[in-house]
């Protein structure tokens, strides 16, 4: 059998690959309007697509992005609504889901694999949204305002502790519990249900912004 290729089938073919391109080239673009990255300390990577780089200011930071940080490493990101995110020391962040709607609820959702985050949300919460924070013993939700968490500041623990704004939930299948007061801090033991708001010490607000914080 002939195996020769007539013009007209090699255009064709030159088509269809042009095409296939030009569509993972427009998810990727969709995929990449997160944000951008404003400042790298220290040592951070990002593993996108199963390639690790090291990231600079001004990339574009895109959907699934895997961010990890050393012992000194701090990243700083400015997401397209205008949310404000620092990726603390030590820390794997991971960036799930992020999908501004006009007619459904916004949807930005991530995960804290360890170490710590800060965020000051942005437009995404002023209207209906799910804006939350997945770890592997508690989800963090907020309702528009500025908060941190960490793992294992507190041994075997997650902690969460308003800064301002209007409320943050901590939740998982052992109870829910809701901070409303600035300054005031929630933690979570291994697999039992979170305890009540409390106001934190200055020294246990001291070493939670300690973890956010480049030299």
């Amino acid at each position: 059998m002939s195996t020769h290729r007539t013009p007209r089938t090699a255009l064709f073919t030159l088509a269809c690959l042009f095409l296939l391109h030009a569509g993972n080239a427009a998810a990727d673009a969709r995929e990449c309007r997160v944000g951008e990255i404003v400042r790298v300390h220290g040592k951070v990577e990002v593993i996108r697509a199963g390639s690790t780089h090291v990231p600079i200011a001004g990339e574009r930071v895109c959907e699934r992005d895997r961010f990890t940080t050393d012992a000194r490493g701090v990243a700083e990101l400015k997401l397209s609504d205008g949310t404000e995110l620092t990726i603390g020391r030590d820390s794997t962040f991971v960036i799930s889901q992020w999908k501004p709607r006009r007619l459904r609820a916004n949807v930005a959702t991530f995960e804290l694999v360890t170490g710590a985050f800060r965020a000051l949300t942005g437009e995404m919460t002023k209207r209906r949204h799910r804006f939350e924070v997945k770890t592997n013993i508690a989800t963090i939700g907020v309702r528009g305002t500025e908060f941190w968490g960490g793992l294992e500041m507190s041994p075997g623990a997650l902690d969460v502790i308003m800064l301002n704004g209007k409320g943050v939930y901590v939740t998982n299948g052992a109870g829910t519990s809701e901070i409303t007061r600035a300054g005031q801090g929630v933690t979570v033991v291994g697999g039992g249900a979170p305890k009540p708001p409390v106001s934190w010490p200055e020294e246990k607000v001291k070493r939670a912004v300690r973890t956010i914080t480049p030299d």
